[in-house]
């Protein structure tokens, strides 16, 4: 009676605890050897995974449910990922979070797990898909902001724009800051005494000239004014007797009107289509994305249709 007890003791012992989760091991094939699927340190494109692990931050699915939580395996390459109890049809994996371009897999099976048991779900091959470049035939500097799935590691503005991940970005143009040129100078004055527009004009226009000429610019530098395409400076003194009222105080306007912006066209694979600013794209593999100003001729089109 007693070696009964006994030996039934010792199969609730052994018994599976159904209120633990199945333990599936999946490994990775062909990563490139700068992404191990796990590392000890923290790093770009890892999210962690235990004290001192890091896993790849690949999204894996067994159906369409994602693990409770995963840990190191047996072997290169290799996960356990941990899930209740169900049937399993298909096992996925995607690195959509990361800048590694590499391929969603994903492979047919047929597994019933049951808690607290170990499971062997093969491997999964995986392939680096060809990296995508942006561009600008123009200047001034391209911004490529990566927008959500990303993990937190991962920078948001890329840096590398030949060699640009698959994902969803905000594609952002900045030109450079307009050139800085000479004021354009109207300059009135307004005379009294000896010399005005009736007494001796050809004096008052003499001393208006050299003082637009020499002081203006001056008094402008010293003041930190700053002119650039279609800027005028409309400035006003006062003359008494042929001498400048306070020469180094004139009166001053800015006024400004810009030339209109360039229209800037995104050209991807042979289509071109009008650019605005924080456009958003969805690049895939292998694209190539070039930002260009319009062409003349084609702007010509579009103005004489209008």
């Amino acid at each position: 009676m007693a070696s009964t007890l006994s030996i039934a003791a010792a199969l609730l012992l052994t018994a599976a605890n159904p209120s633990k989760p199945a333990a599936v091991t999946i490994c990775f094939e062909g990563l490139p050897k700068e992404l191990p699927l796990f590392t000890n340190a923290p790093a770009k494109n890892y999210r962690q995974a235990g004290e001192e692990l890091y896993v790849l931050d690949v999204s894996v699915r067994l159906n369409d449910a994602m693990p409770q939580r995963i840990s190191r395996g047996k072997g290169e390459g290799c996960l356990k990922a941990w899930l209740p109890a169900q049937w399993v049809d298909e096992i996925s994996a995607s690195f959509e979070r990361t800048d590694t371009n590499l391929l969603p897999v994903s492979r047919k099976t047929k597994l019933k797990l049951k808690p607290d048991l170990w499971y062997d779900g093969g491997s999964l091959a995986v392939e680096q898909g060809q990296f995508s470049s942006v561009s600008a035939n123009l200047p001034g500097k391209v911004e490529l902001v990566r927008l959500p799935p990303f993990s937190p590691e991962l920078g948001r503005t890329s840096d590398d724009l030949k060699r640009v991940a698959s994902g969803s970005y905000q594609l952002n143009y900045r030109p450079p800051p307009p050139p800085e040129i000479p004021c354009e100078i109207s300059l009135k004055a307004n005379a009294e005494g000896t010399v005005t527009e009736t007494k001796h004009p050809e004096v008052l226009r003499e001393i208006v000239e050299n003082y637009r000429r020499g002081m203006a610019p001056s008094i402008l530098s010293l003041q930190g004014v700053k002119c650039h395409a279609g800027d005028h400076v409309n400035m006003q003194i006062s003359i008494n007797d042929g001498v400048v009222y306070r020469p180094l105080e004139p009166t001053y306007e800015v006024t400004s009107k810009p030339p209109p912006p360039p229209e800037i066209h995104l050209v991807r694979d042979g289509k071109r289509a009008p650019f605005k600013f924080g456009t958003k794209v969805a690049i895939q593999y292998g694209e190539s994305l070039v930002l260009e100003e319009q062409p003349r001729e084609l702007a010509d089109n579009v103005k004489s249709k209008r």
